[in-house]
């Protein structure tokens, strides 16, 4: 009598460990491009308050060659447009005793105010002198940023802030030495207040 030798056996259904190690692996690089898309807001928060402030910096040292503090981003870095420019908090030339540049040149538009594309199609960034904290000081100069995308205005408040307490001061939204301007049209006034007289 002969034993029937059993023939190959049909797999049974189910996957491998290997199918399920490269499924968990497509999933994971997904879900990782899924976080990054909606978390862009963020980043470009932060990147905006880091230009802002970076801008305020030189913004300072300005200031310390000038005793003046300039309401045109491009005085930071442009000498040509330091000559007989009076758009500073002393209204005067101050050519002689400008020693810059202060910042790495910047695109800017016809008012000589940065413009910051990457954040938003019409963001620029400007040096105006106003009252925009409620503590006292009676001129205070800040770097705003306009036409900024709402979430990304609100990310930059954040960063800016650091989570701080909000009140308001006219129509901002104060926390810190930020404020954040009335949303109108899907775009925000995103300032850091980064000096001021008394």
């Amino acid at each position: 009598m002969k034993l029937k030798q059993p023939t190959n056996r049909r797999r049974q259904g189910g996957f491998t460990l290997i199918e399920i190690l490269i499924a968990l692996g497509v999933l994971a690089v997904i879900t990782a491009g899924v976080v990054a898309f909606f978390n862009l807001s963020k980043s470009k928060g932060q990147v905006l308050y880091n230009t802002m402030a970076s801008i305020a910096s030189a913004a300072d040292r300005f200031d310390l060659d000038t005793s003046c503090y300039p309401f045109q981003t491009d005085l930071l870095f442009d000498k040509a447009a330091v000559a007989g420019n009076t758009a500073n908090s002393c209204g005067a030339d101050v050519s002689s005793t400008w020693n810059g540049p202060y910042m790495q040149t910047k695109s800017v538009d016809a008012s000589g105010n940065v413009e910051f594309t990457q954040i938003g199609p019409q963001v620029t960034i400007s040096i105006v002198p106003g009252s925009f904290l409620p503590n006292g000081s009676s001129v205070q100069y800040a770097v705003q940023a306009n036409n900024v995308p709402q979430k990304i205005a609100a990310q930059a408040f954040k960063s800016c802030s650091g989570g701080a307490a909000t009140t308001t001061s006219g129509s901002n939204t104060v926390a810190g030495n930020c404020y954040l301007g009335t949303a109108s049209g899907g775009v925000n006034t995103f300032g850091y207040v980064f000096a001021g007289n008394s």
